[in-house]
This record gives structure tokens, sequence and C-alpha cells, in this order.
């Protein structure tokens, strides 16, 4: 009996938002198609394949730590276990040149969820929320905050290092 009501919770919740509001179902992002992640640049832009020398996407609303820093390796690496090689969802908010700022989210094995790469990176304590392209008004940037002020809080990535060494 235990099994059968935690198979129809299961059931019911197919292709709903995660409990932590990490995923999102795929309707929101309809139109939004997939693109190969070639190369994780930095702890906040990708380079997407896309023909030629690639597309570069920086994400909206944070900002890495400086190059050379152990948390800019940090925020690359987990950057590149989130998205290397995958496909990926890109919501574009502003473009500069070659350079392309948008929200990014993978999907899930199944495809059924998609997973915002801003907000794993700032649970994680690895970017800070930034106002760039004008980030700040748009509908993702609370959420972000949000985040950013849980992993400060609990000390992680950015907020675990002593004032002086960052």
């Amino acid at each position: 009996m235990r099994a059968r009501a935690l198979a129809a919770a299961v059931a019911l919740c197919a292709g709903c938002v995660t409990v932590d509001g990490s995923e999102f179902p795929p309707g929101k992002l309809e139109g939004y198609p997939l693109h190969r992640v070639r190369d994780v640049l930095a702890g906040d832009t990708i380079l997407l394949e896309d023909g030629g020398a690639g597309r570069r996407i920086r994400y909206a609303g944070v900002s890495a730590p400086d190059a050379g820093s152990q948390l800019a390796g940090a925020a690359k690496a987990e950057n590149a276990r989130l998205v290397e090689g995958q496909e990926v969802r890109v919501i574009p908010v502003a473009e500069e040149g070659e350079l392309t700022w948008g929200w990014v989210f993978v999907p899930n094995s199944s495809k059924r969820l998609h997973l915002m790469v801003q907000w794993e990176l700032a649970r994680a304590g690895l970017l800070r929320p930034a106002d760039v392209p004008r980030a700040l008004d748009d509908e993702y940037f609370d959420e972000l905050i949000t985040r950013a002020e849980a992993a400060r809080r609990e000390r992680r990535g950015l907020w675990a290092e002593p004032a002086g060494a960052r």
C-alpha cells in the first residue's frame, strides 16, 4: 500500500518544479532550442557549438571570481561538471558583439526538467549576483539573490575565505 501511494505521488509530480525550485518544467522553456556546450571558458562563460568558432554565452545576472584565483578555478570546474558536453537552453538577455548574455538551463537525463545553471553556482557560493546586463529587472534575479545569500550565511565558496583572501 505504501509503495502504491509513493508511486502515485511520483506520478503526480512528474514534470513539476522540485522542492528547492532549481528545476523548471520544459513548457517554461519552449521555443529555446538545445545547443551543445563545446567548452567551459570560466565560471560564468561557456562556448556553444554553433558552427565555425562557436557562440560565446556569458551567464546573465552573475559575476565569477577573478581569473587566476583559487575560487575562479573552482567555479569553472563546477560549471564544467554541470554543462560541459551537455545540451543547454539559453534565454538570451542581451548581445554584445559576438557575446550573448543569457540565462542557461541544462535538461536532466529525461529532458523533463531543466536545471538553471546560475542558481546552482550561486547556491554553491561560486558566483556573485551582478546586474549584468540589466538582470536586476529579470524574473530570475530575485531567486539568484536568495541563493547567494544562503551561500553567504552558510559560508560556502566565496564567503568561506577569510576577508583578506578575496
